[in-house]
């Protein structure tokens, strides 16, 4: 949630839809989550296609939901959010050997860049 907040993404076209889909996803991210155990490799390159896939979409804003004032501003949030996430999770990386932490973050993260994908793609 933390990249959707500076970058939008998809939204459904009820709140009850999202609501539930966001549910749905968290629920669903968690469970699977359960079977990634990254590399190092595989983490590095997740917030490599980060950056590229956010300079790809800028800024997603459905109609519904529109980023009208400070646009530069959640810009540049979004990409010290996305530093700090890739270096917490470097951190954890390092001191959590079993890897429980850093696949629910990696999950996480990709569920948030299908949604800036399928926004860019639904919302041009």
């Amino acid at each position: 949630m933390l990249l959707r907040r500076c970058f939008g993404g998809a939204h459904l076209k009820s709140d009850m839809g999202c609501l539930v889909l966001s549910v749905v996803t968290m629920i669903g991210g968690t469970w699977v989550s359960d079977y990634v155990k990254p590399s190092i490799t595989f983490v590095i390159a997740v917030y490599i296609f980060t950056l590229i896939v956010v300079q790809w979409t800028g800024i997603v804003d459905s109609p519904k939901k529109r980023i009208v004032k400070l646009r530069s501003a959640f810009i540049k949030q979004g990409y010290f959010t996305i530093a700090l996430l890739s270096l917490t999770t470097l951190i954890l990386y390092y001191f959590d050997t079993t890897r429980t932490m850093t696949g629910p973050i990696i999950i996480g993260t990709f569920i948030e860049l299908v949604s800036l994908i399928i926004g860019k793609i639904r919302y041009r």
